[in-house]
């Protein structure tokens, strides 16, 4: 009995899988609150997944990061921060 339900736990298991050889993009929005306060930054990443001899290989590229709205970066420190790392490729 525990054999059985132990293989079809995993048949219906997802496999990793990702498109290889392809551009995704990725667009995450991070939202932070304190007190009355919101702030919305958004981050664009170019994603490519490639075959490598034990899996994958995957390059991740900042594109863009931005204030979502003009108040959420009163003092441009995200601007700032990001500025080092646009357009760097990182590879995993």
């Amino acid at each position: 009995m525990i054999g059985a339900i132990l293989l079809m736990a995993a048949q219906a298991a997802p496999a990793f899988a990702p498109p290889l050889d392809r551009s995704l993009t990725m667009t995450t929005e991070t939202v932070r609150s304190a007190g009355p306060t919101t702030r919305r930054f958004v981050a664009r990443r170019t994603v490519r997944f490639s075959a490598a001899p034990d899996g994958y290989r995957v390059t991740i590229t900042l594109d863009a990061a931005t204030p979502g709205e003009a108040d959420s970066d009163p003092a441009g420190l995200l601007r700032a921060g990001f500025a080092g790392l646009a357009g760097r490729t990182v590879v995993l």
